[in-house]
């Protein structure tokens, strides 16, 4: 039980099974080499990563979301009685640049309004400086990842409504055909669905 304290449970998002070796040595390595870290597969995709301390655990916490070839692994301390197929594992955090905001609104305060509305803010980040392709607002957000990655919306500001475009950062393998993390077009039910319906769309998600 103590050891469990200090350990994060880990479910990678795939519909492939994915090698224990190859998770433990990519995630040794992602992570710096944690002291004593030990890992053990738990069940099919899901991991319990065990620290030599709350530090160290901490740490992974701070750095997320992270990916095992390309695939988001979605983190969460020990809890007692948590699996798998605990609803806990639907909701995963991500880096999101929100674009097409006017200056005038980029501030931290217009950001949680963004943050809560597309599911729960947890940062926030504006870069001094912008891009090249211009400023943007930087939010890590908690999402439900059961559901179609949002690639716009309408956020109300004072007296406007304006439109923003979404753009994830590191963003983990998604079905280009639904916008759901953890299959492609070629495994996704909702394609093949609409296959056999005859109500094929055209991919909405990029390429």
């Amino acid at each position: 039980m103590k050891e469990c304290e200090v350990s994060l449970l880990g479910k990678v998002i795939s519909d492939k099974k994915v090698n224990f070796y190859g998770i433990r040595n990519a995630m040794t390595l992602a992570w710096g080499n944690p002291r004593e870290l030990q890992i053990k597969e738990i069940t099919w995709n899901f991991f319990q990563f065990i620290f030599k301390d709350k530090t160290g655990l901490d740490k992974v916490k701070l750095g997320t979301p992270w990916l095992y070839d390309r695939y988001l692994l979605n983190i969460h301390p020990w809890k007692p009685g948590l699996e798998s197929d605990s609803p806990i594992f639907n909701e995963s955090n991500m880096w999101v640049q929100v674009w097409n905001i006017p200056l005038h609104w980029i501030s931290k305060d217009v950001g949680r309004k963004i943050g809560h509305a597309l599911g729960g803010i947890l940062d926030i980040l504006i870069p001094e400086n912008g891009s090249k392709e211009g400023q943007y607002m930087g939010l890590k957000v908690k999402i439900n990842i059961t559901k179609p990655l949002l690639r716009e919306k309408w956020i109300k500001l004072g007296s406007k409504t304006i439109w923003v475009e979404l753009r994830y950062e590191n963003l983990p393998y998604v079905c280009y055909y639904c916008g759901v993390l953890g299959h492609n077009d070629k495994t996704c039910i909702h394609r093949e669905q609409d296959v056999r319906s005859g109500n094929l769309r055209s991919d909405q998600f990029g390429t």
